[in-house]
């Protein structure tokens, strides 16, 4: 027989790597600790296609509606649902759009924490607003013995310390990764192409700067090359050359009973180079949109692509948008709305369900099916003037015949 003691008893722990409460679940040494900050918003702030991307997913998720349901059918339900709808209304900032584009930040981070600040007014104990606070301000986390998280230590600019405890911050992490509290950067499986084409663009740059001249080649005399004080003189004057207003070079020359003492000529670049940059980073930007599932912004820039796939991209992006949306809706349904429920001495099991749904437009497709259904159906004439005024503005015409 099973003793009760053992059922009710967790034996194992979550597994997280942690030292002093820092997460070390990263392999690269680039992107440990504080470093990993500084390379995702290097990557968010500095690629171009990153940036649309990011850009793009915020745009997106900063559209979706707030929707609040009761847990059940029970008054005690829809009183506590009540409770929070208000609370989020009154929020400041709203839930949608300002808030949500710092939530979304996790794209970034991996994580996204607010500090859930009440207030108390007749009674009623009420969110006055959710304070968003920088990851790169998050110094370490307090876990238990079976590795949950109990809050985070956050650093102040007078170089101090404060607690947030966990019953008191908005903590969403990244969808699939909710074991480790710094989540998982979706721009992670993007670091190798974008450190690639990154060293790419450089190499690039600097092959540009060398058109007309190529790899710098000086012949000196042996005394020249012995000569340490006039070496160095020298190897400043190769640093230094390089495609600019000021560009040229002097260099003595032995004139012979046929030749003129003066000779002008320009140095250019023979041949070519065996391969072309533009294509390798145009795959590398394929291969950090499609770690994004957002390709959708590529489509048309190489001369071909549909209309049906590009749909077909932007319904796949779309179902990563709303998975993150999905991520922020349960963390403010678990770390906000409980909280609200709980501390105005209702049973937290009343916590209303809290979603974050995308407006949808109908496809062209299904608005020709629509058109065609209205017309064929045999209904009183003032019901298909509304289904065909309820049409007309789905496709941006208006309410008016």
């Amino acid at each position: 027989m099973v003793k009760q003691l053992e059922i009710e008893r967790e034996f194992g722990e979550t597994g997280l790597q942690r030292w002093a409460g820092i997460v070390s679940e990263e392999f690269l040494r680039d992107l440990q600790g504080k470093k990993a900050f500084k390379v995702y918003r290097e990557m968010a702030e500095n690629d171009p296609t990153i940036g649309a991307i990011v850009f793009a997913m915020k745009q997106f998720m900063g559209q979706a509606d707030l929707v609040i349901e009761p847990a059940d059918d029970s008054n005690e339900a829809r009183i506590a649902a009540d409770m929070v709808s208000e609370d989020f209304r009154m929020l400041e900032p709203s839930i949608s759009p300002e808030l949500l584009f710092q939530a979304t930040n996790f794209v970034i981070f991996g994580f996204s924490v607010f500090e859930e600040v009440y207030r108390t007014s007749n009674g009623r104990i009420s969110l006055a607003r959710l304070s968003y606070r920088l990851p790169e301000t998050i110094e370490r986390w307090e876990f238990d013995e079976r590795g949950n998280v109990l809050g985070c230590y956050q650093r102040l600019l007078s170089g101090g310390e404060v607690f947030l405890p966990r019953w008191k911050i908005l903590h969403i992490v990244t969808p699939g990764y909710s074991y480790t509290p710094t989540g998982r950067s979706l721009l992670r499986n993007a670091y190798v192409p974008y450190t690639f084409k990154k060293h790419l663009q450089i190499l690039e740059g600097i092959g540009v700067e060398r058109d007309l001249v190529g790899l710098p080649i000086l012949y000196v005399p042996q005394t020249t090359y012995k000569d340490e004080a006039k070496m160095a003189k020298l190897r400043e004057l190769m640093r230094q050359l390089r495609r600019d207003e000021e560009e040229g070079l002097i260099l003595p020359k032995a004139a012979g009973s046929n030749e003129p003492l003066f000779d002008l000529k320009l140095l250019s670049l023979s041949g070519g180079r065996q391969f072309s940059t533009s294509d390798i980073i145009e795959r590398y930007n394929q291969e950090i949109a499609h770690t994004l599932l957002a390709d959708l912004i590529l489509v048309g820039m190489e001369a071909r692509g549909s209309y049906a796939l590009a749909r077909e991209k932007r319904s796949l992006f779309e179902v990563g948008i709303q998975t993150c949306l999905d991520a922020i809706a349960n963390a403010l349904q678990r770390d906000v709305a409980r909280t609200i429920v709980g501390l105005n001495g209702l049973d937290t099991k009343l916590t209303p369900k809290v979603r974050l749904v995308l407006p949808r437009k109908p496809t062209l497709d299904e608005l020709v099916d629509l058109i065609g259904a209205i017309a064929k159906i045999e209904a009183p004439e003032d019901l298909k003037n509304a289904l065909t005024k309820l049409t007309r503005e789905l496709v941006g015409l208006g309410g008016s015949e």
